[in-house]
């Protein structure tokens, strides 16, 4: 358990036969999800169509997808962001990581109050909302490797975990970096969760 955290953030070696579980439980649900799709368009009230960079997808490779309150579907994607209204995708400016040529997004949240988090490889986490875009990097405590997880708490801290096993905690506008002796336990990448919120 980290600090602070509550036991909701936890710390996962990921094994061999893991993998394997987790990508036969993949494949598994991709067959359910088109064999679903294909009787959709057995059936006339259903329609499917197939979005990609011709219709202004950034990229082929979706990261994430959440909708906002307001209908619109958010995109991530390794070559940035989009807003899609359900005829057009509007691509969203992000700050380009040093050394990088593209916003590519690792992970993406819907935070408790609507903000879209997106962590970058390259150091960035991006916070958007209607009201503000807030930035953090590198130079705030961030890891510069390669984003695996992000979760918010109870407490609407943002959780980052990376490749190397380093967290991140980005709480009131200030990060909280746990590397090194400060590390949860373990080796590899490092996996977060939340417990559920209950339904309404």
């Amino acid at each position: 358990m980290l600090a602070g955290g509550g036991p909701w953030i936890y710390h996962r070696v990921v094994t061999p036969p893991t993998i394997l579980r987790v990508g036969l439980l993949l494949l598994a649900g991709w067959c359910a999800l088109a064999t679903e799709t294909l009787a959709a368009t057995n059936n006339p009230a259903w329609s499917a169509r197939v979005w990609r960079l011709d219709e202004g997808l950034p990229d082929d490779s979706i990261t994430g997808i959440v909708q906002t309150p307001d209908g619109y579907l958010w995109v991530a994607t390794e070559s940035g962001l989009v807003r899609f209204d359900g005829v057009r995708f509007q691509k969203i400016a992000l700050p380009i990581p040093s050394g990088r040529t593209r916003p590519l997004i690792r992970v993406m949240l819907l935070g408790r109050e609507n903000q879209i988090w997106l962590a970058l490889e390259g150091g960035l986490v991006i916070s958007l909302s209607q009201q503000a875009t807030n930035v953090f990097t590198p130079t705030n405590g961030l890891s510069w490797v390669k984003p695996t997880a992000i979760a918010q708490d109870q407490n609407h801290d943002v959780w980052i975990g990376y490749v190397d096993g380093t967290v991140c905690r980005i709480a009131g506008g200030r990060v909280n970096r746990f590397a090194g002796t400060n590390a949860p336990l373990g080796v590899g990448p490092c996996a977060l969760a939340t417990r559920p919120r209950p339904l309404p």
